[in-house]
């Protein structure tokens, strides 16, 4: 295993695999919806590719947790690469349906394993501010390689066609695959190695703690409120607010960029003030911005709205990932706690989805918003418990 010196190298490393698997998924993904209307499907069915694509990601942040436990993280990571790269080949038959489907399943595959085993070595090299500014400035890189994916995609839509997507992808995905190869020297099985203590993520027979316990309900009702409103932001935008749809692009970039520019301020403050008070005041924070997406009267208004909401977004990721680290030992119980939560949240994010368009259909287009504005914010009481549980367990490195 590499020595203290390798550290941060090995952090760089991530957060470059960070930005370049996040380019190469949203370069496939980010208009997926596009891709599939130009093959002729409907919208039931595009809605049932990206509920395949969501389960897929879900299942495999489990996989993904238990291997990182058996046999450390960074096999994990090679096997996240593999499968998109491997698919890269078949980019000439991209527009037929069995193709389309291996893909979207195989990058959902893809997308859960990653983001699972690297947040998981990520928490046991934390730099010199600690594991939540490390956790700001990975989802930086993540953030803005998925901003930056966006318009590559289009432009290889218009350049060569929508088949191309799917050999930049591949592409992109063979290139990260020897950095993460470079990481084994770095910091070798990390993940998979035993220790004496146990934190309360997971009980050594597999039971779930009870601080686990909670803070996978809050996250479940969490993520299920904020995938409840996601898609329905730019349709909102169409149909209430009346803009073109080059605005609703623009209002969805303010949101992206708000919190590009604020996910390492978050990890700082998730520093200084702690895990479980900053998640607790994303949650709620989070109602607010999404109840007052409602009040907007223009693309000015709703654009102060949601670059506020980007920058409440921006403390998530930092705050939930160091939390999780806090309630569990490194080594094998903090990779698997690391795959169940993503695991949980999955799950929680395909209810969202189906949840959020049922209630746009039957009670109208402000409905979503603050509906799961209410059941979000029941979330707060729960993080709030964890608040001196996060302390006392915190890691001392």
């Amino acid at each position: 295993m590499g020595g203290p010196e390798d550290h941060g190298s090995a952090r760089f490393t991530l957060y470059y695999l960070a930005f370049s698997v996040t380019l190469a998924h949203g370069i496939v993904t980010t208009l997926l919806s596009l891709y599939l209307n130009a093959m002729g499907y409907g919208g039931a069915q595009i809605g049932l590719f990206n509920a395949g694509f969501t389960v897929a990601s879900a299942l495999a942040s489990w996989a993904a947790g238990r291997m990182s436990a058996s046999r450390g993280y960074v096999t994990a990571l090679l096997l996240s690469l593999a499968p998109p790269a491997a698919l890269a080949p078949l980019f000439p038959l991209a527009m037929t349906p069995l193709v389309t489907i291996t893909a979207v399943l195989v990058y959902g595959l893809s997308n859960g394993a990653f983001g699972t085993a690297a947040v998981g070595l990520l928490s046991e090299i934390p730099g010199r501010w600690g594991a939540a500014v490390s956790f700001g400035a990975f989802y930086t890189a993540v953030v803005l390689g998925r901003t930056v994916s966006g318009a590559l995609a289009g432009a290889i839509i218009e350049g060569m066609g929508y088949e191309y997507l799917l050999l930049a992808g591949g592409l992109l995905m063979a290139a990260a695959a020897p950095s993460a190869i470079l990481l084994r020297g770095k910091v070798g099985a990390r993940g998979a190695s035993r220790v004496e203590g146990r934190g309360d993520g997971l009980r050594s027979r597999g039971g779930i703690s009870r601080p686990m316990t909670v803070l996978l309900v809050a996250l479940f009702l969490h993520t299920m409120g904020f995938m409840s409103v996601s898609p329905f932001f730019s349709l909102y935008a169409l149909e209430e607010l009346r803009l073109s749809e080059g605005l609703i692009g623009t209002l969805m970039s303010i949101r992206s960029a708000g919190v590009m520019v604020s996910e390492i301020a978050a990890g700082y403050l998730t520093a200084a003030v702690g895990s479980a008070e900053v998640l607790a005041a994303h949650v709620l924070l989070s109602s607010v911005s999404w109840s007052a997406f409602t009040l907007a009267s223009g693309f000015w208004s709703a654009a102060a709205i949601l670059l506020f909401g980007g920058v409440v977004g921006a403390l998530d990721m930092p705050a939930r990932r160091t939390l999780i680290s806090e309630l569990s030992t490194p080594g094998e119980e903090r990779a698997r706690s690391m795959g169940l939560v993503d695991a949980v949240t999955g799950v929680a994010s395909a209810v969202g989805y189906l949840l959020g368009g049922l209630i746009w259909d039957r009670f109208g287009p402000k409905s979503p918003f603050l509906v799961a504005s209410l059941y979000n914010a029941s979330a707060v009481p729960l993080l709030l418990l964890l608040r001196k549980r996060g302390r006392d367990r915190a890691s001392p490195d």
